[in-house]
């Protein structure tokens, strides 16, 4: 199939591109042409030099293309980013995807359109968990703000056009090796490279999931028919199971052997949101997903990957 991703110079959208192409598919990956990112895909990925805010040649470049899948995984990502620079975030996270419907409205081949909502979207539950599909929204920062609208839009479409969108809520994810500002790898590089460390607090609760999982939960959406996913409004993909950051910070410095002074409390997030626990039923039973990594083997890995950067060596 031909299928057309956003956001690949990004964590899960470089794996998943090449992951799809591995699979046979014929990818075209639209990227961001910024000068702090390098471009890494293989040489067989069509890459296409772009922005989400510019749908006049979205609209040119799908038309060209036609494909029979678009993943939509570009995002300004950041919950912390997005509380300083709303603006930017609303383009990007509301309007890019916005402009990325418009512009697929008039594919023949189109089969699904697959959106990369958020977690945060959930807001505080009032710690009812674990978080169904049909919870309500309540999000309480402009990323999760600009992702739910997002979200809304697409339902409309769906509901008005018969466009074929589906959405999957992914939960924390961790495994990154370029990028130390989310808390997981943060709390692995700074024992890797520090005596003393400082984080916010300890208390709130995440359901982790190893980036692997992540980006099969992509694929599994890929391979699986939207007639079986039409009628389902979201998709979690998540582990089912709660660490409190705390915890998860023990069990960081236990595998890395840490042996200098944690201190908390230094900075908390405005509007922090105190559990986010997921129930991943709807996947299981749609998807045929499943997390394969539990939360220690999965962290075995990212310490393993972020200790050779450290080390300065090639990853």
């Amino acid at each position: 199939m031909k299928i057309f991703v956003t956001g690949t110079t990004g964590f899960i959208g470089s794996i998943l591109a090449e992951k799809l192409l591995n699979k046979n598919h014929e990818i075209y990956a639209y990227c961001r042409n910024v000068t702090d990112r390098k471009l890494t895909l293989p040489r067989e990925i069509n890459i296409i030099l772009g922005d989400i805010s510019d749908g006049h040649f979205l609209k040119k470049v799908l038309k060209q293309i036609n494909p029979d899948i678009v993943v939509h995984l570009a995002a300004q990502s950041s919950v912390a980013f997005s509380h300083e620079h709303v603006q930017e975030n609303i383009e990007t996270n509301l309007l890019g995807t916005i402009n990325l419907q418009k512009a697929c409205e008039p594919l023949s081949n189109l089969e699904k359109f697959i959106f990369a909502g958020t977690s945060e979207e959930y807001g505080n539950q009032d710690l009812r968990m674990p978080i169904k599909e049909d919870f309500p929204l309540k999000p309480n920062q402009p990323y999760a703000i600009a992702k739910v609208a997002a979200n809304h839009y697409l339902q409309y479409c769906k509901e008005a056009q018969g466009f074929p969108a589906i959405v999957l809520r992914p939960f924390n994810t961790y495994g990154r090796t370029k990028n130390f500002t989310f808390v997981t790898e943060k709390i692995i590089y700074n024992m890797l490279t520090q005596d003393k460390v400082y984080f916010g607090s300890p208390d709130p609760i995440r359901d982790l999931s190893f980036v692997d999982d992540h980006v099969n939960g992509y694929l599994k959406t890929v391979e699986t028919p939207f007639e079986k996913l039409e009628n389902l409004e979201a998709i979690n993909i998540c582990t089912g199971v709660g660490t409190t950051i705390g915890n998860l910070a023990e069990k960081i410095k236990n595998i890395t052997n840490f042996e200098g002074e944690i201190i908390w409390n230094v900075k908390n997030r405005p509007t922090e949101i105190d559990c986010l626990i997921g129930d991943n039923t709807l996947a299981k039973t749609f998807l045929n997903w499943k997390p394969q990594y539990t939360l220690e083997e999965g962290l075995k890995i990212a310490i393993k990957n972020i200790m050779k950067i450290v080390n300065g060596e090639n990853k």
